[in-house]
């Protein structure tokens, strides 16, 4: 008992001891000649830094990435979706009528919704907010002919044209 209370003791010692000691870390010496921008929010300081620091500005748009990744994990799952973009339909009336003639058909169809505003944000050209929609048209529009969608298209014109009598 006395020895394992003596091999105990000098274990915590020496842990102990061995915790105050500064570890001999090299510091980086590799310099970048970049800034990297990951999101759309962190675009404008990344930007500012680059030009003040003389550094090119890289983008990586991984919100895009991992959307793409999403809809490619969603596709093989069997979730396929057509997406009407901004602009396409106008009225709920509009979105909840075609909705509703193509699921009777079996097809889901939806309504991609960009940036919400009209002003342009620094950077927003650069990072894109539709990847999991175009990334399910693409695999749509693979599946279907031009033509289905192109109906799909004068389906969609034919909601409108009854939505704007109504109203």
């Amino acid at each position: 008992m006395k020895n394992f209370l003596l091999l105990l003791i000098s274990i915590i010692t020496i842990l102990l001891s061995s915790c105050d000691k500064k570890k001999d870390v090299k510091p980086e010496t590799k310099v970048s000649d970049s800034v990297i921008s990951y999101n759309l929010y962190d675009y404008e300081n990344a930007l500012k830094h680059a030009k003040a620091s003389k550094k090119r500005l890289i983008v990586v748009d991984t919100a895009c990435i991992n959307a793409k990744k999403r809809a490619v994990k969603d596709i093989k799952n069997g979730k396929l979706i057509y997406y009407f973009y901004h602009g396409n339909m106008n009225t709920m009336c509009e979105v909840e009528k075609v909705k509703e003639l193509f699921l009777k058909k079996g097809i889901q169809v939806d309504y991609a919704y960009g940036s919400s505003t009209c002003i342009p944000l620094i950077g927003g050209e650069k990072f894109n907010d539709l990847c999991y929609e175009e990334t399910m048209n693409a695999e749509f529009e693979k599946r279907h002919n031009k033509i289905f969608i192109d109906s799909m298209q004068s389906i969609r014109s034919q909601q409108k044209t009854d939505c704007s009598k109504k109203y």
